[in-house]
């Protein structure tokens, strides 16, 4: 063969490429990382299961085959009550444990930025995750068209949490269908509805702050969504002893380091400050919000100990014991409940959640009253699930009536597909308007 038609060859590259670990599950992209509008975990694994077309209890079982459950003893014998925990978005080793097996899971990664887990050296549990769900109508309702799904922000599981930070309004925490409470990881449930009856979350009221509560509450929004900036575990405020070194640096731009004159400028107790300060114990999220509110100091600053304090008199009275600031008279709770029995379904939660007292201090001062409501409100819901049959049944029989005049023998199956929920006609009373729809148009069902 004559040389000048040989031609060389490019050397092959031979070298494995790295190819990402197959996993169990896919994962679905988490929103808002790094800002006041990350989405929690739970609601992320909610939308996993969803997107499997699986109950998220089944998907808490997958959990238990991944390495941060399978060698956690505790976390196993407690695996099928896991869907009810309430801190699984907070900063405890439970929370951790769930993080890293969701990330086994579904191969996703920064994970913890979507709990308060880079706040764990910092931020004591107590008082840091509500124990169930919260959720602002409106965000709900404007997320499909701007995110293509609803979802509930990290932000409004925090306790001291109570205004939607974008549109200033009261966030609702009972289902709008059942006034019944959600869980922030229900067994089974879609995206934006209650796991309960099914209805949607954004059909709640709208409710607006007090006026003279409304500053408070909007600081201490803003201030908890500053936490949540905050995903790098070498920032300084995150640190531990990183709210006692702030405290001491509070003590000194204001007391010149005197620590009980500082306790008692601002109404604390000297033992809680000295404790603080020597980090024996660390302040609840609530408790710094307060202290930081005192002091016109935002609470990343203060954690990092860089701020300059500047005392508001005006503000310290939060500081105090509640016994200090809110004095309780039979008046008071007379008229607090009477206007609860005006509302379309009286509870005796809203009304503490109105004047912050607990259901033991009604029922002592009002107990006649309080039973009114309970009867009320149970009364009425009465009213309202009877209402809503009422509606399921006429919906069944119109459309029963519409496969009848197209000829079509109304079948479970073709009725459903015609309902606004199809799973509806589970119910009893659905099944009955069915049964008697079909006898009516002559066409029984097989």
């Amino acid at each position: 063969m004559p040389s000048d038609s040989l031609r060389t060859l490019p050397v092959l590259d031979l070298e494995a490429q790295p190819v990402s670990p197959r996993t169990r599950l896919f994962g679905v992209c988490p929103i808002g990382a790094g800002t006041s509008h990350a989405e929690a975990v739970t609601s992320l694994v909610t939308e996993i299961a969803n997107r499997h077309h699986v109950r998220a209890d089944r998907l808490v079982e997958l959990l238990g085959d991944t390495a941060a459950l399978r060698t956690a003893t505790e976390a196993r014998r407690r695996l099928r009550s896991l869907h009810l925990e309430t801190f699984l978005n907070g900063c405890g080793s439970t929370a951790a444990r769930f993080v890293a097996g969701v990330e086994e899971l579904t191969g996703l990664v920064g994970l913890a930025s979507h709990t308060m887990l880079p706040w764990a050296r910092t931020l004591p549990t107590q008082g840091l995750i509500r124990p169930s769900a919260a959720w602002c109508s409106a965000c709900l309702a404007s997320d499909r068209e701007i995110v293509g799904r609803p979802y509930l922000r990290l932000l409004w599981q925090l306790q001291p949490v109570q205004v939607c930070v974008v549109h200033r309004l009261l966030l609702s925490d009972l289902c709008p269908g059942c006034a019944r409470r959600v869980p922030s990881f229900p067994a089974a449930s879609l995206a934006g509805h209650c796991p309960h009856c099914g209805s949607r979350l954004t059909d709640g009221a709208i409710r607006r702050p007090p006026r003279r509560e409304e500053g408070w509450l909007s600081w201490a929004a803003l201030e908890c969504g500053s936490l949540l900036h905050v995903t790098s575990p070498d920032h300084p405020a995150v640190q531990v002893g990183a709210s006692a070194r702030g405290l001491q640096t509070a003590i000194d731009q204001l007391a010149d380091g005197r620590l009980v004159v500082f306790a008692e400028r601002l109404g604390l107790g000297r033992g809680k400050v000295s404790e603080w300060r020597a980090g024996l114990v660390a302040p609840t999220l609530p408790a710094l919000l307060r202290l930081c509110y005192a002091l016109n100091v935002g609470i990343v600053d203060f954690m990092s100990d860089d701020f300059h304090a500047v005392l508001q008199p005006g503000r310290t009275q939060r500081l105090a014991a509640r016994s200090d600031y809110r004095k309780w008279t039979p008046a008071m709770l007379e008229a607090a409940i009477r206007s609860e029995l005006m509302q379309p379904r009286p509870t005796l939660a809203a009304v503490e959640r109105r004047l912050g007292c607990n259901r033991k201090t009604l029922r002592k001062h009002q107990p006649q009253l309080c039973a009114e409501v309970v009867a009320a409100g149970r009364e009425r819901r009465t009213a309202l699930a009877m209402e809503k049959i009422g509606r399921l049944a006429a919906e069944v029989e119109t459309a029963v009536q519409h496969l009848a005049d197209d000829g079509v023998l109304p079948t479970a199956k073709r009725v459903s597909a015609l309902l606004a929920r199809p799973g509806a006609l589970r119910h009893p009373a659905a099944r009955r308007a069915l049964r008697a729809a079909a006898e009516r148009v002559g066409r029984v069902q097989p």
